[in-house]
C-alpha cells in the first residue's frame, strides 16, 4: 500500500479512527488492556489480521451484552458500563456508521495490539 493511500499513517480513515478512540479513552483503554493481558498467548502466536479480528467482535459482543443488560434489568446498568456504551456510541458514529465499522483494517488493529501487549505489564 503506497503512502499517499494511507490516513495519517494507518490503512485509512476508519482504522485511523478506531484506534485513535480505544487509546484516547480511559475506559476504552482499560478494556483493551485487560483483552491484551487475557490474550498474550493468541497475540504472539496469531496472525494481526486474526487478533484484530477477534478482539473486534469480542469489543462489539460485550458492548451489545451491556446494552441488553440495560434493556433488560430493571435497574438498568453501571454508571461505568453506560460510560463504555457512550464511548462505543461515539466510536462507531465517528468512524462513520455501523457500515463502515466494516472498513477497519483488522490487521492493523492486531499489529496495534501487538504493539501493546509488549508495552503493557502482563504479570
Amino acid at each position: 500500500m503506497t503512502d499517499e493511500k494511507k490516513y495519517n499513517g494507518w490503512a485509512n480513515r476508519e482504522t485511523w479512527c478506531y484506534c485513535l478512540h480505544l487509546s484516547n479513552s480511559i475506559e476504552l483503554d482499560s478494556l483493551v488492556t485487560s483483552w491484551v493481558k487475557e490474550n498474550k498467548e493468541e497475540i504472539i502466536e496469531y496472525q494481526p489480521e486474526v487478533v484484530g479480528y477477534n478482539f473486534m467482535h469480542e469489543l462489539q459482543d460485550l458492548m451489545y451484552l451491556l446494552h441488553l443488560e440495560g434493556e433488560m434489568s430493571p435497574w438498568g446498568i453501571t454508571k461505568k458500563a453506560k460510560e463504555k456504551l457512550k464511548l462505543w456510541v461515539a466510536l462507531v458514529v465517528d468512524v462513520g456508521g455501523v457500515a463502515e465499522m466494516l472498513l477497519v483494517n483488522q490487521t492493523e488493529v492486531g499489529n496495534m495490539l501487538l504493539e501493546y501487549s509488549n508495552s503493557v505489564n502482563t504479570e
